[in-house]
């Protein structure tokens, strides 16, 4: 069992306790805000320590534990059952995991036996712990000797293999490299290497090297750009709240292309020059590569990135560079609130208002509220930016509980686009049965035509919303849930997007038996259909939930 220690007592609120079999870590895992955070949350959100704990550190850091049986002495009369036991031991080295000679043995009365064995001294149990998720090494190959030696080997012809010195010349330029990528450079095998290092001219190593997920992404180095009127006003006003060193909340409402993450920008890097830490929330895990891009070509290797889709070794990296100081701003989801920064000054929500800032599992917070408690703790500025503020934030604004801050004009100085609201009732009387208007018809057409492209929104995933029977009104909805089950042509099934639970789509009316059932309502599949038919020949991509999963697909596109 696991545990986490969160303070000393001189008097336990409890009558026995077990003894620390072994620490896990070799330093803190979590620092005396977040310790503070975790008091919070479970207050808060009525769960347990372990719930919030497990939100805060990246999974796999905790350690996993096999049960080991060791033969100790093979002599004396068994009974045929227990004899059994000591034979496959035995036969596999006197040492199995306990699971695997449980499954060899097979035997109802395995447990009692192994108990007798153990009372009579014949064998030993004990638990191996390994970590879940491990730091990443490689290996390299570096010069046994000084470089001026193997230069001197070289010119005077000492070696004469054109690969040996290519090898060694690349060496002579770098510090270390690693095995593979010589290999691959080269053109040779290991064994090449292998006779170098005979010849006392190279040495292998290892070393430890970090899973960057933004490791294969391009981007340019920006300059802080000049801020138009409104833009300077915020970030004066901001850059004093950070100045004071206490908790201030402040709403940003700037209109779409009013550059407010520009204005995030800047306020960073005013943050960073005074010694501080930032973290940065999206509200969706498909918008981090972009926001990541913007970050990373203004303050390079000082971003981190943390969300739920990166590889366990990733989440595991990332998190230590937090941790260990080694970043000083962070860009992710909902998760990255809990980026473990012991010197925060700025914490900016960016798009506010989105519900995917709230967590649907144990325990369930809003990204919002965890973020306004740390920075009560830690006395930094929480910000929060939107075009279209949550209700809740702009009321708290406008009645001046928080500060208001606003950007009403496009920092280009372009005008808003148009927009036009088109009633489908209309449509549907002039004959248009279609689930898109003649007018949109008409845009995507010219647009085409003019080799620009198109992107349609809808937020409704799957085929078809509901699934609904003519005959008796009956709508098929999750047993779990009591929401509507949405139909996805590709798997031929009904899905509920809230539990997971699925059905193979009916042919028939589950409660009168009808086959006057279909599927009414829009989603993004059907969407795709649509464009296909509407538009031959033109390439159309659909990017939802079902095929954007992965942690880097969306930049494909």
């Amino acid at each position: 069992m696991e545990g986490y220690v969160l303070e000393l007592l001189s008097d336990p609120e409890v009558s026995s306790l077990k003894e620390i079999s072994r620490v896990i870590d070799d330093k803190p895992v979590l620092k005396e805000n977040m310790i503070k955070l975790a008091y919070w949350m479970k207050k808060q959100y009525i769960c347990t320590y372990s719930d919030t704990i497990k939100c805060m550190l990246p999974p796999g850091i905790g350690v996993s534990s096999t049960k080991i049986v060791r033969l100790k002495k093979d002599k004396g009369e068994f009974k045929e059952s227990i004899k059994k036991i000591i034979d496959v031991l035995a036969n596999n080295g006197g040492e199995m995991e306990y699971e695997e000679l449980k499954k060899q043995v097979n035997a109802k009365t395995f447990a009692k036996h192994i108990n007798s064995l153990v009372k009579q001294g014949c064998i030993e149990i004990h638990e191996e712990f390994t970590s879940k998720v491990k730091e990443k090494h490689i290996r390299v190959v570096y010069l046994a000797k000084p470089w001026e030696e193997v230069i001197y080997d070289i010119e005077s012809n000492k070696i004469k293999n054109i690969k040996h010195i290519r090898i060694l010349e690349l060496l002579v330029e770098n510090e270390y490299i690693p095995v593979g990528d010589i290999v691959r450079f080269v053109g040779v095998s290991a064994s090449v290497l292998e006779t170098l290092k005979k010849n006392g001219y190279l040495e292998f190593g290892d070393i430890e090297v970090t899973r960057d997920p933004a490791a294969n992404m391009t981007y340019e180095r920006t300059l802080p750009m000049n801020p138009t009127d409104e833009q300077r006003i915020v970030i004066d006003r901001v850059k004093n709240m950070t100045d004071s060193g206490k908790f201030q909340e402040v709403l940003l409402h700037g209109i779409t292309g009013s550059g407010k993450t520009e204005v995030y920008l800047q306020l960073i890097g005013h943050c960073i020059n005074m010694g501080k830490q930032a973290i940065v929330l999206v509200p969706e895990i498909s918008l981090t590569p972009q926001m990541v891009n913007r970050f990373k070509g203004r303050f390079g290797e000082d971003v981190a990135v943390i969300h739920s889709r990166l590889s366990l070794g990733e989440r595991f990296d990332q998190w230590r560079l937090v941790r260990d100081g080694k970043t000083k701003v962070v860009v992710g989801a909902r998760s990255a609130v809990f980026a473990p920064f012991d010197n925060l000054g700025l914490v900016i929500i960016d798009e506010e208002h989105e519900s995917s800032y709230k967590s649907e599992i144990v325990p369930k917070y809003h990204a919002a509220d965890i973020a306004r408690q740390r920075c009560i703790i830690e006395n930094a500025v929480l910000l929060h930016g939107s075009a279209t503020p949550s209700v809740e934030t702009y009321y708290r604004a406008k009645t001046g509980e928080i500060e208001l801050l606003e950007m009403n004009k496009r920092a280009n100085n372009m005008l808003l686009p148009e927009v036009r609201i088109i009633d489908m009732r209309d449509e549907l009387n002039a004959g248009n049965r279609s689930v898109f208007s003649r007018c949109l018809k008409d845009e995507i057409r010219k647009n085409i035509d003019n080799g620009q492209q198109t992107i349609v929104f809808l937020n409704r995933r799957g085929y078809a919303t509901f699934i609904l029977c003519r005959n008796c009104g009956y709508v098929l909805k999750c047993p779990y849930c009591d929401v509507s089950l949405t139909y996805h042509s590709h798997e031929e099934r009904i899905i509920c997007h809230y539990c997971g639970y699925t059905v193979k789509n009916p042919e028939s009316c589950p409660k009168c038996k009808s086959n006057h059932i279909r599927n009414f309502g829009t989603g993004t599949q059907r969407i795709e259909e649509e464009i296909k038919k509407q538009f031959e020949g033109c390439t159309v991509i659909r990017m939802d939930l079902d095929t954007t999963t992965g942690k880097n697909l969306t930049r494909r596109y």
